[in-house]
């Protein structure tokens, strides 16, 4: 009884364990049938348990992707071999789902000492999809690793090379990797002490995202980098190396820099522009100009000088750099302060033009060369002057005044362009005080600074109202100057009760910023409006000043201009060629009439499309594609084509280009020329004709040459002969030279004649071999010498003295040369 009771329980606990295990089990007998299947098989399956319990395995022979009777040749080796081996099989289940299944089969002795199987069956769907995966993202991250244009790494900790990307070693200046791998990582820090920051701050995050770091190539060059760094662990969790990324922002960073020092001078002389604008009568602009030149350059003493027309002297009216000053004024017991000193027409002639330069003799020129040489220097080495830099304050031809920055320790100018600028600046404005000095009322300095402007000039408080406007704002309403001020400026040009939305004037005084953009008046006029806000000494903002520009004309002319690109739009419809614009990409953007005619589509149905898809073979550009040839070369090239209908085409692809020079788009433009080509065949027939009637020519100007050369050769034999003869007295020989040098015209011209009839034939040969040009040319003119002294002409040659070998035909060669000494001394 305890036996069948265990026996019992033991049966329960494998139903039990058959029906909820993980794995499908399905059991066949030696014939095939399928006797049992858990709800794991099933579910893989995608049936039922009707579907395939006492029915013959075979039948899911099309799941496997296999016929019944490979399967049934799978089972029987099974049986029959028994190899139980594990295999995997790709199947797509009743419901359609495809599944990767890993099959374990086991033989089991059954009744009869038959054998049964059993197949424990596992769904491995997901870890193949994640194997898979795996292997893409391996290959992926193999190849960034391969084809990254920055340095990809894998170093140990103590800082030597495990693994680089092919980029590394030109990154970093060296020839190959193998030579890179020799240099330690820390010697590539251009501080080492940066080295031991970076290594901190990654245990201190465990992952570093582009840390700005200054390394060092080969050369020495440094370069600013961003270094991404992510820790390698071993099973243990511990760091055994580590791996990352490194970008060269060299050339970022420097033009980050660049910027940085253009915002900086803008906004310096931003500042400083309003400040004079905004500069009491009383302020001393030329001490004003002296504090902001030792803001930019604080190791130097300033001086600023202002000139006396009348006497023609320099005063010393500011002096900046105290602590060096006081060293001077030690040193010479008195106070440079309101020093006065004669400027020489020279010196007044230099400053003038007002340029920053160098002062080349240093204290000694400054002083116009009136005190001694020897004191200067003196003077330089006591107080350890580098160098001097002077310029002038002029504007307009006049000179109000001249800077001084004496330098120490070191000579470059830290921001020379901001100097030159700034002194402009401050030229301008002593002009424009200078100018209000001379009128009675200091409100009339901003009446010649602003009255005269084509814009409105308006400045308000912060509550907004109005406290000055010049003269172009009040006429522009028709009131006066005490009419406007206090009120609101919405009031008087807008006719409103509260500010225009959205409103600049408003926007700067809230955002503390300049603000700009355009506004419409109530009478149609549109005008561009720039705010400026406008701050105390405190940094805190006292008002807003703005100009108004009319740019209702301006407006009118853009309009005008979209309607010329109505225009246009008609007449390239009106044309009967076919006119289309892209992107680089060759999608449509725009296409004429007789192109959207062409197949049969509206312009809107086009646009989007690839041009090859409507007019090709509509899966890629067509061969030899001028559109696409232009995308490449940049110029417009031309071809002509020939459609099955027999037409031709001539297809023109142009780009187009930006203000940077970049191609933004292409355009095809495609013309009916069937009509040319007709035209054309027919001149080629005329030309042909015509070529036949040239070869006669040739062939009777060849005869009749040879028929006028062959008498010149006895006549020319004779008369040497004749001339040979000592019984002639001077007057027959001289008579007999004439007469020999006119055959020899006339031989040389019949034979220019055949060497033309040659080179039109195309039968002119050619044999070249090495030979001196220096040796021919000096023989060409030797020859040539006798003519030349006959006309009181002198020849020179400027030849080098070694020989000058080339490949030519030195027959023709001399030809040339002579024809070319005989036409000059013509």
């Amino acid at each position: 009884m305890d036996s069948k009771k265990g026996f019992i329980e033991c049966n329960s606990k494998f139903k039990s364990l058959f029906k909820n295990a993980k794995e499908g089990i399905v059991y066949l007998d030696k014939k095939g049938i399928i006797t049992e299947a858990n709800p794991r098989v099933l579910l893989m399956a995608g049936c039922e348990p009707e579907d395939i319990l006492n029915k013959h395995f075979t039948q899911l022979a099309p799941m496997f992707k296999l016929n019944r009777i490979q399967m049934l040749d799978v089972f029987k080796q099974l049986i029959t071999s028994k190899k139980l081996g594990k295999s995997e099989w790709e199947i797509t289940n009743l419901k359609g789902e495809k599944k990767v299944l890993l099959a374990h089969p086991s033989l089991i002795r059954g009744k009869n000492s038959d054998y049964e199987v059993s197949v424990i069956v596992e769904d491995i769907t997901d870890i193949k999809k994640t194997c898979i995966r795996l292997c893409e993202n391996e290959l992926k991250y193999r190849n960034f690793f391969k084809t990254c244009g920055d340095c990809v790494f894998i170093t140990s900790k103590d800082g030597r090379w495990i693994d680089m990307n092919d980029a590394a070693a030109d990154f970093f200046g060296y020839e190959s990797r193998e030579e890179l791998a020799k240099t330690r990582i820390p010697d590539l820090y251009l501080n080492k002490e940066d080295r031991i920051r970076h290594m901190e701050k990654i245990e201190e995050k465990g992952y570093l995202k582009e840390h700005p770091v200054k390394l060092k190539k080969k050369d020495g060059t440094v370069m600013d980098t961003l270094i991404t760094t992510v820790p390698v662990t071993d099973e243990n969790g511990a760091v055994v190396a580590f791996q990352g990324t490194i970008r060269d922002i060299t050339k970022h960073k420097k033009i980050e820099d660049e910027l940085k020092r253009y915002l900086h001078n803008l906004e310096f002389l931003s500042d400083t522009a309003l400040h004079f604008m905004k500069m009491p009568p009383r302020e001393d602009i030329y001490n004003y100009v002296g504090e902001k030149l030792t803001q930019i350059e604080e190791n130097s003493i300033i001086l600023v000088s202002s000139y006396d027309k009348k006497s023609g002297e320099m005063i010393v009216r500011s002096i900046q750099g105290l602590k060096r000053v006081k060293l001077v004024e030690k040193n010479i017991g008195f106070s440079p302060l309101g020093f006065r000193f004669k400027v020489n027409d020279t010196g007044r002639d230099y400053l003038v033009k007002g340029n920053l330069h160098r002062v080349p003799e240093g204290l000694y020129e400054l002083m116009f060369h009136k005190t001694p040489e020897k004191v200067c220097i003196a003077l330089e080495r006591l107080f350890k002057i580098e160098c001097i830099y002077s310029m002038g304050f002029a504007w307009g031809g006049e000179l109000f005044g001249a800077i001084v920055i004496i330098k120490f320790g070191g000579c470059e100018l830290k921001n020379e362009e901001l100097i030159k600028t700034f002194i402009n600046q401050a030229s301008v404005a002593i002009q424009h005080k200078k100018a209000a000095q001379s009128l009675k009322e200091s409100e009339l300095e901003k009446n010649i600074l602003l009255d005269n402007m084509l814009e409105h000039v308006v400045y308000r408080d912060t509550d907004m109202r109005i406290q000055w406007a010049n003269n172009a704002a009040c006429e522009s309403v028709g009131l006066s100057p005490d009419k406007v001020i206090g009120r609101y400026c919405y009031e008087i040009w807008q006719n409103r009760d509260r500010p225009c939305e959205p409103c600049p004037v408003k926007e700067a005084l809230k955002e503390g910023k300049p603000k700009k953009m355009e506004v419409s008046g109530p009478d149609g006029r549109v005008w561009s409006i720039q705010a400026y806000p406008i701050h105390g000494a405190d940094g805190s903002i006292v008002g807003v000043g703005n100009t108004s520009l009319d740019i209702t004309g301006r407006k009118k002319a853009e309009q005008e201009l979209q309607e010329s690109k109505q225009i246009m739009s008609i007449v390239l419809n009106s044309t009967t060629e076919l006119f289309a614009f892209y992107t680089t990409d060759l999608k449509i953007i725009w296409a004429n009439k007789a192109a959207s005619d062409s197949v049969g589509l509206s312009l809107d149905e086009m646009i989007g499309q690839y041009c090859y898809k409507l007019w090709g073979d509509g899966q890629q550009p067509c061969p030899d594609c001028p559109v696409m040839k232009s995308l490449e070369t940049g110029k417009p090239p031309m071809m002509e084509k020939q459609t099955p209908d027999g037409r031709w085409w001539s297809v023109r692809g142009y780009p187009v280009f930006d203000e940077g020079g970049e191609i933004t788009n292409l355009v095809e433009f495609v013309q009916d020329i069937t009509e040319r080509k007709k035209n054309e065949d027919e001149l080629k027939a005329a030309y042909a004709k015509l070529r036949q009637l040239d070869d006669l020519k040739d062939e009777f100007v060849n005869i009749s040459a040879h028929e006028l050369k062959t008498p010149l050769v006895p006549i020319m034999g004779y008369i040497e002969l004749v001339l040979e003869d000592n019984k002639i007295d001077e007057e027959q020989k001289n008579m007999l030279q004439i007469a020999y040098r006119a055959a020899r015209r006339q031989e040389k011209l019949v034979s220019d004649i055949l060497d033309i009839s040659k080179l039109e034939s195309g039968a002119m040969k050619f044999e070249t071999k090495e030979m001196d040009l220096v040796k021919l040319v000096n023989t060409a003119v030797a020859e040539m010498k006798t003519v030349a002294e006959e006309k009181n002409i002198k020849l020179v040659t400027k030849l080098p003295d070694e020989p000058l070998m080339i490949n030519a035909d030195p027959y023709r060669l001399d030809q040339v040369i002579s024809n070319l000494l005989d036409n000059s001394l013509k």
